[in-house]
């Protein structure tokens, strides 16, 4: 019946205030995004890797999640050919099961996508990106939908994915895997494979842990 009603509501309501595209979004921001799935992976047990576009950039570099491409479900080819166009988005708890049953290539509405500005100091430089979360919960309807291709909204997506400009210059990405409060846990050790990630980057994101080798 929920569903029945979505599909109703997606043909009998106008959208809502908070769908915007990708490059009209800004830090510390929750909104709906439509968009196109290019790709997905396992991070853990809580947390799951959506890569997807819209065909606009964000104002921001966007947040890179460091995986293996042997686990990445997709046209790595494409993805690649589309890099200064896709974003990565973590959904974590109950989320991840449905992104499991995704598609690669199928256009989705994602409610409630929360965006989040940080902070990495690299050689004098502080670097900026924004991280993109799909929070545990069905607050404020926080969820992922498949649209059907008799949707509105997916016949102007695909108008913006042909016309998208592949070629444009994009800010450098900022390759890291945050935890999902941002931070290492306090009470509890850093896992080994957490820090041998973290040891890829030039920058020292331990600030908290300076007794950690």
């Amino acid at each position: 019946m929920v569903e029945a009603l979505r599909v109703w509501a997606s043909t009998h309501m106008s959208p809502s205030w908070t769908l915007l595209k990708l490059c009209d979004v800004q830090p510390m921001q929750y909104f709906d995004l439509t968009c196109q799935l290019l790709g997905k992976a396992e991070v853990d047990g809580a947390s799951f890797l959506l890569k997807v576009w819209d065909g606009t950039r964000t104002p921001f570099p966007s947040w890179r999640v460091l995986i293996q491409d042997l686990v990445l479900e997709g046209d790595l080819s494409h993805i690649h050919r589309l890099q200064n166009l896709t974003i990565d988005i973590l959904v974590y708890d109950n989320h991840v099961h449905v992104a499991r049953s995704l598609k690669v290539g199928s256009f989705l509405r994602i409610y409630s996508l929360h965006t989040k500005l940080q902070s990495m100091n690299s050689e004098n430089q502080t670097m900026l990106s924004l991280e993109f979360h799909l929070h545990g919960g069905t607050s404020y309807g926080r969820g992922i939908r498949v649209l059907p291709e008799s949707n509105s909204d997916v016949d102007q997506l695909k108008k913006d994915l042909e016309s998208a400009n592949l070629t444009a210059n994009q800010h450098s990405d900022v390759i890291c895997q945050s935890e999902p409060d941002d931070s290492f846990p306090s009470s509890g050790s850093v896992s080994l494979y957490e820090v041998e990630r973290c040891q890829q980057l030039s920058a020292t994101i331990l600030t908290d842990h300076q007794y950690l080798e």
